[in-house]
């Protein structure tokens, strides 16, 4: 019985809260994106220019343009289809990965899932 309490539990979490949580984040974030941009822009620009200079990172830019410009266009975030897309496809693709975790427990008759008592 705890044990099914516990994994229930578990599954509530994984399953409602934490996407309802990275929603919640994704929303506050994107509402106030131009103060937070405005306040991180500073500390990170150099770091970011400095990174950017480095012989290891020119070497792979020179090596693989179409990868760079790819990464460069995902992170964006003025653009619609660059950050705030690739934050939600990540949190899609995180929500399908524990349903299936939980599916595979489901199938596999996992001792947790389990409703029978031994």
């Amino acid at each position: 019985m705890l044990s099914a309490l516990i994994f229930y539990t578990f599954l509530f979490l994984a399953l409602v809260v934490t996407p309802a949580g990275l929603i919640l984040v994704v929303l506050l974030f994107l509402e106030h994106e131009r103060r937070l941009w405005q306040r991180v822009t500073p500390v990170i620009g150099p770091i970011g220019a400095m990174m950017a200079q480095r012989p290891v990172i020119l070497g792979l830019r020179k090596r693989f343009p179409r990868t760079a410009g790819l990464l460069g266009h995902r992170l964006n975030a003025h653009d619609p289809w660059g950050l705030p897309a690739t934050v939600a496809g990540l949190g899609i693709l995180v929500g399908l990965w524990f349903f299936l975790g939980v599916l595979e427990d489901i199938v596999a008759k996992d001792p947790l899932v389990s409703s029978r008592q031994f």
